[in-house]
């Protein structure tokens, strides 16, 4: 073996250690996004609902609800977070699914669960949509679209993931039974996004 071979071959078995991570470290590191983007996101909501109550309590000049504004009802809040606690327990059952090695059901599971949470953002797009009200209506009403418009922003990139983790399940990523796998990880934002709907629900108007 000559120089230039041990030279080409010490840099291509460099390239592929750097470029082609075993996969316990590369979920390590996607759990380590996931756990930062999510307590991110928790910062940035928890001041979105902070606003909201402290306004609330404030009612400057009678402008939390202002005369003619009528909130949205209680019941429609309630469908938004009921649909959301529905879709997330379908979901951990192809979670749990797809551990098992059985992928095709998984996929199928996890389509129910996609299916739930559009119908859901529909829901809550048409709500908004059909409110009696504009966001310049006093403090409720601009929390309340704020609030609402992330909560359909949030699902939304719920559907994007779980469309590229359903094409991943299909080519054969999550063969291993007991793996846990980006499926689980996903799992940790959909549950996140539907606590969040399950509170905005509660929030006293």
């Amino acid at each position: 073996m000559t120089a230039t071979t041990v030279e080409h071959g010490g840099h291509g078995h460099g390239h592929e250690a750097g470029h082609h991570l075993p996969r316990p470290v590369k979920l390590a590191q996607f759990r380590s996004l996931v756990i930062l983007l999510l307590v991110s996101d928790l910062i940035f909501v928890g001041g979105m609902f902070f606003a909201y109550i402290y306004l609330r309590m404030l009612n400057v000049n009678g402008q939390w609800l202002p005369s003619g504004v009528h909130p949205v009802s209680a019941a429609s809040g309630y469908l938004v977070g009921g649909i959301m606690v529905v879709s997330a327990v379908v979901y951990r059952f192809g979670d749990v699914a797809s551990r098992a090695g059985r992928q095709g059901q998984a996929r199928g599971i996890l389509l129910l669960a996609l299916l739930l949470a559009a119908a859901d953002m529909v829901l809550q797009a048409v709500q908004m949509a059909g409110a009696s009200f504009a966001p310049s209506a006093g403090a409720y009403a601009s929390s309340y679209y704020a609030l609402a418009s992330y909560h359909v922003f949030h699902v939304a990139l719920l559907l994007l993931v779980g469309l590229g983790l359903m094409i991943r399940s299909a080519r054969g990523v999550y063969r291993e039974k007991g793996q846990y796998n980006e499926i689980a990880l996903g799992g940790l934002a959909w549950y996140w996004v539907t606590l969040i709907a399950v509170a905005m629900a509660v929030l006293p108007h």
